[in-house]
């Protein structure tokens, strides 16, 4: 059945049935906003989890061995440029596309989230029992992965909260 001509669905107030009521077509808001809200969000999930992944990892192993801390501490120097100014010139030189975008936010973005990660496990290796573990015998990446990564949840939980809001932003204003 066809609604066109139904004048009574026209600015509805919000109800139970249209959350954000209607508009002068009669069409949700709600289906308009979450239509156009959900690529957004897409491509913010998708760079949260690849930026958060990847500076974990990079993070875990930056932390431990001092050769890779020179190494890192150089590439660390990216992290002065703004974000946003590397987003841009990326998006403008590689074109619009969906893949495009989280390729830019993905660029740079973990550098940060490295560098947090790296200053934890620095915090955490040098505890009494990870001493005594790595005394006895238990491998570097054992004692990262069993003693001081479960106690960085909370920090990468933090971490990709504020990153998610970000990225919806950075999609929006390009």
């Amino acid at each position: 059945v066809s609604k066109v001509n139904d004048f009574s669905l026209r600015y509805v107030h919000p109800n139970a049935q249209y959350w954000f009521g209607t508009d002068s077509n009669g069409k949700s808001l709600f289906d308009s906003v979450w239509f156009g809200a959900r690529n957004s969000i897409l491509i913010a999930v998708i760079a949260t989890f690849l930026n958060v992944v990847i500076g974990v990892l990079v993070g875990a192993v930056w932390g431990i061995p001092k050769t890779f801390d020179m190494i890192m501490m150089e590439i660390n120097i990216i992290s002065n440029i703004p974000a946003l100014l590397v987003v841009i010139v990326l998006t403008y030189s590689l074109g619009a596309g969906f893949w495009n975008m989280i390729f830019a936010m993905t660029v740079t973005g973990w550098i940060g989230i490295a560098y947090t990660i790296r200053i934890q496990i620095m915090r955490y290796r040098d505890l009494e029992y990870n001493l005594a573990s790595r005394t006895l015998g238990t491998p570097t990446a054992k004692i990262v992965v069993k003693n001081i990564m479960p106690q960085l949840v909370s920090v990468i939980v933090t971490m990709a909260s504020q990153l998610l809001p970000g990225f919806i932003s950075y999609e929006a204003f390009l």
